[in-house]
């Protein structure tokens, strides 16, 4: 009885080992595909920053640049 069930065992092993094969094959795809999605979230999040940082650059160039010519409009219509 002992080699039947070590037959047995062997046999079930043998016939599991591709499925945990394949079950790891799957999960490495499926930490590579989150992987991606995250670094590619974490791109469009960086451009988005720089995207704005470049905006509030060129407000303050446009507000300096109209500051320095036309005062009194800043007076009329910026300061309240």
């Amino acid at each position: 009885m002992s080699n039947v069930s070590a037959l047995s065992h062997l046999h079930f092993y043998l016939w599991l080992q591709p499925l945990k094969t394949k079950e790891i094959e799957n999960q490495n795809i499926f930490n590579k595909t989150i992987h991606e999605k995250q670094t590619a979230e974490l791109t469009q999040t960086t451009k988005h920053k720089m995207l704005k940082r470049q905006i509030f650059a060129l407000a303050c160039s446009v507000y300096e640049n109209l500051k320095q010519q036309r005062p009194q409009l800043i007076l009329e219509r910026y300061v309240w």
